[in-house]
């Protein structure tokens, strides 16, 4: 009878001789919690502030994109002009979506945007800036390339929550760069 040889590149299996002990589970440690406690400070706000848009602003909108898409068109862009026709149409979906209401809470171990952690290592600073109906407050990330986290809240909270933060993060002065301005310019 012929010995096959033994591949080294697989893991031996168990001998049949020998039995298999199985150990019983761990006991398993209690989940941790994954939202805010009753302790910290909470409220619920808007996404973003919602500025009314009439029916002329969606005319220069569609213009705008046409315009676009025509011009991408005329040169032969193809691509190019489709894309401008689906940001068009993009945009004005967007434009109409109303804001959701989102819970925030500032707790020990971070800020908490809809049971969402953000922990205060991530950040170098925080910030308010006057944004029309609400008061924005922004925390300025330490890492290049992560957006910064915008919490909206009304006048009445504000310096609870001010107090609150000013404990983990230093407060520095915002000013608003000029995509912003442009952003508010366009009603948005």
């Amino acid at each position: 009878m012929e010995e096959k040889p033994q591949n080294y590149w697989q893991p031996a299996s168990p001998e049949p001789s020998q039995p298999v002990q199985t150990q019983d589970p761990a006991p398993q440690a209690p989940l941790e919690q994954t939202g805010p406690s009753e302790a910290d400070i909470s409220w619920r706000a808007s996404e973003y502030v919602h500025h009314d848009k009439g029916f002329l602003w969606y005319v220069v909108l569609g213009a705008t994109t046409l315009a676009g898409t025509g011009l991408a068109a005329f040169l032969q862009q193809w691509i190019f002009a489709a894309l401008i026709l689906i940001m068009g149409i993009a945009v004005g979906v967007y434009a109409k979506r109303p804001p959701r209401e989102i819970s925030y809470s500032i707790a020990p171990d971070g800020v908490y945007v809809n049971n969402q952690l953000f922990l205060y290592g991530d950040f170098r600073s925080f910030g308010i800036v006057d944004d029309g109906a609400f008061f924005a407050l922004q925390l300025r990330p330490t890492k290049r390339f992560m957006p910064a986290v915008t919490m909206y809240f009304t006048e009445a909270d504000g310096e609870r929550i001010v107090d609150a933060l000013s404990q983990h993060l230093p407060m520095e002065e915002l000013k608003i760069d000029l995509v912003d301005k442009f952003m508010r310019w366009l009603r948005f």
